[in-house]
């Protein structure tokens, strides 16, 4: 018995949509699974989150009846992330001190102070560009070593806070300062530098 023309096509029909749902339904299923980023190297390329990173050059310029003795500059990297992030820098030496003598009259007790350079930096970027900088500074050095042997050493230092708008790539001089025990002067400059990503 054969089967009749108008049933045969009716199954060819429903054959056909099945298969059109069975492929539909994978293509489907493929793009609601997220595609992972492109490998770039060894690391991945992540575009939507890419973020801006910022390379912060501090300048101390010293300098004595107005010529430069000295100049020292202190880096540190910050990567904005839309919101404040704190870059950190200490560079310094931890100086023992005679702290009183030793039971037994032994050596003497000692206890140790830090001493150098520390750069605490919170930057945030602005809408228009520009960079907003809240930066804490504390310098400190020790004085002639030719002071009275037994007694503590005198430690110099120089400290301040800042909030100040800057633009990448301009310096911008954070803060001056004359020494009280002399004619030199202390300038900080700061200069923010944009780095390619």
């Amino acid at each position: 018995m054969q089967t009749p023309p108008a049933i045969k096509k009716l199954l060819v029909m429903v054959v056909a949509v099945l298969i059109c749902g069975g492929i539909f339904s994978a293509y489907a299923q493929e793009k609601e699974q997220p595609k992972p980023a492109a490998p770039v190297g060894d690391r991945f390329d992540h575009r939507e989150g890419a973020r801006d990173s910022y390379k912060l050059d501090f300048t101390f310029i010293e300098t004595e009846g107005g010529r430069k003795v000295n100049s020292r500059t202190f880096t540190v990297m910050c990567e904005d992330q839309g919101s404040r992030t704190s870059g950190h820098l200490r560079v310094g030496s931890r100086v023992p001190v005679a702290s009183g003598p030793a039971p037994g009259g032994g050596m003497p007790q000692f206890t140790y102070m830090d001493v150098g350079m520390r750069i605490d930096a919170n930057l945030t970027a602005t809408t228009d560009g520009g960079l907003t900088l809240s930066t804490t500074v504390d310098v400190s050095s020790l004085a002639d070593a030719s002071g009275t042997p037994g007694l503590p050493p005198v430690l110099r230092s120089m400290q301040f806070s800042a909030n100040t708008g800057i633009i990448p790539g301009k310096p911008v001089v954070l803060t001056t300062a004359d020494d009280m025990g002399s004619n030199r002067r202390f300038e900080v400059q700061i200069v923010a530098t944009k780095l390619s990503r």
